[in-house]
């Protein structure tokens, strides 16, 4: 099980509000180890996946998680390949894994420049239809719209939590 303290938090410079809600959890004047799985259930993700840094073991605790975090949504082919060897241990280079970082680099920002583009052009569009229906139905789909990407968003959230947590205990 992976643990911190609220001093190796402070030492870290933890954000306000997550250092005030972890100690008030545990007691401001409590100074033993904390299991990073009582952060990542009163605090959440993103405060856990921080607390990282306060923890011995941390910084592989992390990198393994962003990596499998990353084969969930990104599958380029020579990606995916070393993210594997990395994963089994048979090839953890710099210079594979900058490699890597440049390939997935390369196709995020190609993949981001097309989404944001078709993006805008569906809020244009959408924009277009809900000013010319100007009814229900036009607030009916955009709502099912947002409840649609909330919900995935929700999901990947959950599934993101229970990764690590499998990763800290």
């Amino acid at each position: 099980m992976k643990t911190t303290t609220l001093k190796r938090l402070r030492e870290n410079n933890a954000c306000e509000r997550g250092y005030k809600l972890i100690s008030e959890h545990v007691g401001v004047d409590f100074a033993g180890e904390i299991p990073l799985e009582i952060i990542l259930d009163n605090n959440g993700l993103s405060d856990c996946i921080w607390s990282l840094r306060a923890t011995d073991g941390g910084k592989e605790i992390a990198q393994e998680f962003a990596i499998r975090a990353g084969k969930k949504v990104y599958f380029e082919k020579s990606w995916v390949e070393w993210a594997d060897r990395w994963l089994d241990g048979t090839d953890r280079s710099k210079d594979a894994a900058y490699a890597a970082a440049d390939a997935a680099y390369a196709a995020a920002y190609a993949a981001a420049d097309a989404a944001a583009d078709a993006a805008a052009d569906a809020a244009y569009a959408a924009a277009d239809a809900a000013y010319a229906a100007a009814d229900a139905a036009a607030y009916a789909a955009a709502y099912a719209a947002y409840a649609a990407a909330d919900a995935a968003r929700t999901k990947m959230k959950l599934e993101n939590t229970e990764l690590l947590r499998s990763l800290i205990k």
